[in-house]
């Protein structure tokens, strides 16, 4: 594939359709492969089709797919879908949780930690204090 994408994420991209799809995107994109049983085979063939014409002939459930592979945002139209693999660049990686360098926290993380900040904060709060606030249709029994 002719593109931004190196060769891995072409593989990496392409792993992800079976091999009857790898098949029917071969003959729509009027290719020919050494060996249409071999996935490895199929994948090689398509490879060397120009990127936009692989990836404009997908359906949107596998361009999901090929933007999560290549860790770019994967909702929308097929039009923005399109757009972002055709913008992705070569040299991004999907990293997993055990990647990320020290210190660096993903969304769920930093969730947590606000939780527990709010938890701590909501614990330094007197008991005492409670029953002096009004509440809606209870009758406070203090003078």
């Amino acid at each position: 594939m002719e593109g931004s994408l190196t060769p891995e994420q072409t593989a990496a991209c392409l792993d992800t359709l079976g091999a009857d799809r790898l098949r029917a995107l071969l003959d729509t994109l009027d290719l020919e492969a050494t060996d249409r049983r071999s996935r490895s085979a199929l994948i090689a063939a398509i490879s060397r089709a120009p990127l936009p014409d692989v990836v404009r002939a997908l359906r949107v459930p596998e361009l999901r797919a090929f933007c999560t592979t290549l860790g770019v945002h994967d909702k929308g139209t097929k039009d923005l879908l399109v757009k972002r693999i055709l913008a992705a660049p070569g040299t991004r990686v999907v990293r997993s949780h055990s990647d990320r360098p020290d210190g660096a926290a993903g969304a769920g993380a930093l969730k947590a930690a606000l939780r527990r900040f709010t938890l701590e904060v909501a614990a330094g709060f007197s008991v005492d204090f409670a029953p002096t606030m009004p509440v809606r249709g209870v009758r406070n029994s203090t003078p």
